[in-house]
């Protein structure tokens, strides 16, 4: 079926949980179920523009069966999204700036991706189908791409970002051991000099819904003393992005999923983690530190202390849940691909070349580090455009 709508939506709500609790990965029975997923919507899109393609399945599926079969259900959230007034009708999966993951729930698998293309395909709705950050090793992704390639339609793939993820044993103390010891020794250094400076570490966890207030206000007030507050860029100055963060936090509390951790050293925060949990699986959402502090390198140090404090919690995968970047290596993580992909219909196949000139570009290392670093520069001339503005608001 095909849902439209929030009201729609609602309907199946005990059916689209039952089969999101089926799904084979953490990450989509946390952010499929029905509760976080309508908290997403609600953030940043209007409820008529919600479009949900969904099987139920057979309650009585064996679950060993559940995720090969056929019969298995399954649901794939999109978005209804506008451009040129209305010109260009686009269906998307439901991201934004501040989320980029768009989950599959249930049955993953190659029958569910090609019934659910089918879904898709059906009626006149779109011209323009945009799936960001899929991973495409996945058999749903790939025959989700067959079915229109072999209809003719206009299909284009390319990589977007890494994603790493790291694995803990079931003792904390093997975890360490195979991390470098370099590593170990720098942050065992910048603590003793940070205790030294400003007094004993200690670490504060808030999970239940009515400690979410003080701690996420706490913490991301930290972002708000550096250069994204200067700038107006920090999520609590921007509405859309402290909304979303905020509802997400409840709603994850109230799942008892959710883990906003603070380093502190003399009792002040220092640097700031946003955790959800799926079971035995962590994504980490947001993390900033202190500017003040960055010689102790507090970021670092507060990951490895927080992620302990996960650790005794049950978790043993932490998903970093951002484009991979160099600080991350430290952690020995486990990347994944992802991938775009663009579906349009012959008719409409002109609305595919920028989306074509990006992929070429990318298949030429040199090229696109060209085109990467003017776009780099492009956005950092616009921070210091808007420092500037800043600054002269100031002065009057």
């Amino acid at each position: 079926m095909v849902i439209r709508g929030r009201d729609s939506f609602s309907r199946v709500q005990e059916e689209w949980d039952h089969v999101a609790h089926k799904s084979s990965l953490a990450i989509d029975r946390f952010f499929g179920s029905s509760h976080i997923l309508r908290a997403w919507y609600h953030t940043w899109t209007n409820p008529e523009d919600i479009f949900c393609v969904f099987h139920p399945g057979a309650r009585e599926t064996v679950p060993s069966l559940y995720e090969g079969g056929v019969e298995g259900g399954f649901g794939l959230p999109l978005v209804r999204v506008h451009k040129k007034n209305g010109s260009i009708r686009i269906l998307s999966s439901p991201v934004d700036d501040n989320m980029w993951y768009a989950p599959v729930i249930g049955s993953a698998n190659e029958a569910s991706g090609q019934r659910a293309a089918a879904l898709v395909a059906q009626g006149d709705e779109w011209d323009l189908l945009i799936l960001q950050h899929v991973d495409i090793s996945r058999a749903f992704w790939k025959s989700f791409a067959a079915y229109f390639r072999s209809r003719k339609y206009s299909v284009e793939v390319y990589p977007t970002m890494q994603i790493g993820s790291m694995t803990l044993h079931d003792r904390w103390e093997d975890y360490q051991k195979r991390l470098k010891s370099g590593f170990r020794r720098n942050l065992n250094k910048r603590e003793q000099y940070l205790i030294e400076a400003h007094g004993p570490l200690t670490v504060s966890v808030a999970e239940r819904k009515e400690e979410v207030d003080q701690a996420f206000y706490e913490g991301f007030s930290i972002e708000t003393m550096g250069w994204k507050g200067y700038t107006h860029s920090a999520v609590l100055q921007n509405e859309s992005s402290k909304r979303y963060f905020y509802e997400l936090a409840h709603a994850a509390a109230g799942k008892e999923a959710l883990t906003l951790a603070a380093l502190k050293s003399g009792g002040f925060p220092v640097s700031f983690y946003y955790y959800v949990r799926q079971g035995d699986e962590a994504y980490l959402f947001k993390t900033m530190y202190d500017e003040r502090y960055s010689r102790f390198g507090v970021g670092q140090l507060g990951l490895y202390k927080t992620l302990k404090a996960l650790h005794q919690r049950g978790v043993r995968i932490l998903n970093l849940f951002g484009s991979y970047v160099p600080w991350h290596e430290h952690w020995l993580p486990t990347i994944t691909q992802y991938s775009k992909i663009i579906i349009a219909p012959r008719r409409n196949m002109l609305s595919l070349v920028p989306y074509r000139l990006y992929a070429h570009i990318k298949k030429y290392p040199k090229g696109y580090r060209v085109f990467t670093n003017v776009r780099k520069w492009y956005h950092v001339m616009g921070i210091m455009w808007d420092t500037f503005k800043a600054s002269i608001q100031h002065l009057r």
